[in-house]
């Protein structure tokens, strides 16, 4: 392995003790290497060097576990061939089999097969199939839902009888099931579902204005007013351009000014009052003199849309007033708090089935071992730290966690349990790295708000007990592709929309010296408008003659490889779609045809295939 020229940021990253570390790393920033070098100068300190086994390296994916145990490894037997008889590092290798690196259900599964006696549990028990467990829930819901009609208890005759339910079980089983999934990424779900429920115990008009639905819906609403006022402020620079639609000047005045008393409304019905009363003057038909046509009708094609939002908000939200409201989210409630109560028994089902089979989902992983790193104080009705969560976390010298931005509620509390922030007389000892960026799992009920969180509260001062270190540079990219990224994201990432300011500090910066060349290179982004956006076969074949052109061409692409320069082969393009299942099949067929070699990865399952 040639000599790796640090930079001041990874240097830090390296060297950092004795704090809770957050590592915001952009894309292509050489993260995994950084996080190879910190262990591997940890396990060779001279004056306080860690065996591997003292580390938790949890990651997102099995394949990423593997890989970062690869490279460890491979990190210490480069280290033992220049020092063949170093007994330590003869020993890290000797232990690199019993290392914790894997991911967060595979470590749950170490917690629960070495404490299992704490919660009484059959460590026997096997994680079940994806299609088991599907058929398990399915049975378990079914049953439950027929004794529910059975019954004929008038609680859930209301919820069967809502429009969104009355068809078919399915809707209903589905928001059982999407409940139920959130629920269990808490750290205390039977808790969590209490909680939800006690939003809709709301007495008078008042703590209808303070609850959880009321906030809600108003800070949506200031949110939608402030993009509002950025696309108008856009509009007057248009209208004060030479040749600028100045006629139309005042009307767009007139919605700033409606948005201005929007936001400096503080109650509901101050604010319903406002949309409730507000009208603007039709669009002004002087002609003017010098006015771009093209700039006249952007402008008053987007301010209508601003007045339409403005009606839209009005009619969606503030169509009555908090004392409705109050009776609606009442009659409501009862519907909802029946459904809660639903899910409540279904989870208890769920367990239940689950144990007469002995089988555990990943849900059950977390939630099992987090039942035994966690005791609740009777006096104080707190959650404290076990016996095994303090051993553990005496055991280990640091929790590292990566790709933190797809980290649940319950995997963070998990994580933090066995780790030594908070405990009297130690250091904290989190290491924290990802890129709030980069978060894709929301769906899977991830809270990236727990990286930008940190973000906010954590210092970018050496010594910090909680310590911040941002890694901007990416050297993996050509300076065009990350201009076009930033040039993106600059413009649609805000803290309230993506969790983090697109601001200089979030860019990515260049890092990586790409030598010069005469070859063609690709210093240019393409843009191709289709007019039919439906058209996947129309898309496919574009995608194909560009392919063609790249490696067959007249004048074909070349990258950077090492020291020299080589010709783009077809395994160096990746086509990206919103959806494999919709348009992935058209493109394999497209590109096949076009006698080009293609492989596509999905996921569908057996009855999914073309020839099913």
């Amino acid at each position: 392995m040639s000599r790796i020229e640090w930079t001041h940021d990874q240097q830090e990253i390296i060297e950092a003790r004795d704090s809770n570390i957050l590592v915001s790393a952009a894309a292509g920033s050489g993260k995994t290497t950084v996080l190879i070098e910190r262990i591997y100068q940890r396990i060779m300190d001279s004056q306080a060097p860690v065996d591997v086994d003292r580390f938790v390296i949890v990651t997102f994916t099995r394949a990423a576990a593997a890989q970062m145990r690869d490279h460890l490894r491979g990190r210490l037997e480069e280290a033992l061939e220049n020092k063949p008889d170093d007994v330590h590092l003869q020993r890290q290798i000797q232990l690199m089999g019993s290392a914790h690196i894997s991911t967060v259900h595979s470590f749950c599964g170490y917690v629960i097969q070495n404490y299992f006696h704490r919660i009484g549990i059959d460590p026997s028990y096997r994680q079940g199939t994806e299609s088991e467990l599907a058929l398990i829930r399915k049975e378990v819901l079914s049953e439950l839902l027929e004794e529910k009609y059975e019954e004929g208890e008038e609680s859930f005759e209301s919820l069967a009888e809502m429009n969104m339910f009355n068809r078919s079980d399915e809707k209903m089983e589905e928001m059982v099931y999407s409940i139920y999934d959130k629920a269990m990424s808490e750290p205390f779900p039977l808790e969590w579902l209490e909680r939800i429920e006690s939003f809709y115990d709301v007495a008078d008009e008042e703590e209808w204005e303070r609850s959880a639905v009321s906030q809600c819906v108003m800070a949506d609403c200031r949110q939608i007013v402030a993009g509002m006022q950025e696309e108008l402020d856009q509009l007057l620079h248009i209208c004060a351009e030479p040749d600028g639609p100045y006629v139309y000047e005042d009307n767009v005045k007139e919605l700033v000014s409606i948005c201005e008393e929007l936001q400096g409304a503080e109650a509901y019905e101050q604010f319903r009052s406002i949309l409730q009363g507000f009208s603007v003057s039709a669009m002004s038909r002087k002609k003017g003199d010098g006015i771009d046509r093209e700039k006249r009708e952007e402008v008053k094609e987007r301010r209508s849309r601003c007045k339409t939002t403005l009606t839209d908000m009005r009619d969606m939200y503030f169509y009555q007033g908090r004392k409705e409201h109050l009776h609606d989210l009442s009659a409501m409630g009862k519907n909802i708090c029946t459904l809660i109560r639903l899910t409540k028994e279904f989870a208890s089902r769920y367990t239940e089935a689950k144990r007469d089979r002995n089988v555990v989902d990943f849900n059950d992983l977390e939630q099992l071992a987090l039942s035994i790193l966690l005791d609740r104080d009777d006096e104080t009705g707190e959650y404290v730290r076990s016996l095994a969560a303090l051993e553990l976390s005496e055991h280990f010298e640091e929790i590292m966690i990566d790709e933190y931005q797809d980290s649940n509620r319950v995997q963070d509390t998990l994580l933090a349990s066995i780790s030594r922030d908070g405990l009297p007389g130690k250091k904290p000892n989190l290491f924290m790295v990802g890129d709030v960026k980069q978060s894709i799992y929301r769906f899977r009920n991830a809270c990236p708000e727990l990286f930008a969180g940190k973000l906010q509260t954590y210092q970018m001062v050496p010594g910090a007990d909680c310590r911040r270190i941002d890694l901007h540079e990416n050297f993996r990219s050509r300076d065009v592709v990350l201009e076009g990224s930033n040039c993106v994201f600059e413009r649609i990432m805000r803290r309230d929309i993506g969790g983090v300011e697109y601001d200089r500090e979030a860019r990515l910066q260049p890092g990586r010296s790409f030598a010069p060349t005469d070859k063609p290179v690709a210093d240019k982004i393409d843009t191709y408008i289709i007019m039919d956006p439906g058209d996947a076969e129309l898309e496919a074949r574009l995608a194909a003659t560009r392919i063609r052109e790249m490696t067959e061409g007249e004048e074909p692409l070349y990258i950077q490889e090492g020291d020299s320069m080589r010709r783009v082969m077809y395994k160096d393009i990746v086509i990206l779609t919103r959806s494999i299942r919709s348009v992935g099949q058209t493109y394999f067929d497209v590109l096949t045809e076009a006698g080009l070699p293609v492989v596509m990865e999905h996921s569908q399952g057996f009855f999914d295939t073309r020839e099913i």
